[in-house]
């Protein structure tokens, strides 16, 4: 992670020192380098846990990596939460007061 942290730090400000001279090179080296950049900072060991994941939970990490691409990435990553409260709602099991009320031990434990 800290390599990540890194590279985005140095990107930015080789962004900044050669911004006058950007103009002079070609789009789409630009965007190689980009793509570049985006791909080595993945953890493609990742993916395959990913590929056997629940079904819900795959969703919603392709509709949130989606949205981040479309749309600006505050609005993704609320979504993408928002989607895991519910996921997380669905899978924990429902408790009513009798259970609480019947559980062993001084309250709040």
């Amino acid at each position: 992670m800290f390599f990540g942290i890194l590279q985005a730090v140095f990107l930015v400000v080789f962004l900044f020192l050669m911004a006058p001279l950007f103009r002079f090179i070609p789009l789409p080296v630009i965007s190689a380098l980009i793509l570049s950049s985006v791909f080595s900072m993945t953890n493609w060991q990742e993916i395959p846990h990913l590929i056997k994941a629940p079904i819900l939970e795959a969703a919603a990490w392709v509709t949130t990596s989606l949205l981040t691409i479309i749309t600006d990435l505050p609005i993704a990553i609320a979504v993408g939460m928002l989607i895991g409260m519910f996921i997380y709602i669905r899978k924990k099991p429902r408790m009513t007061s009798w259970d609480v009320a019947a559980r062993p031990g001084p309250p709040g434990t």
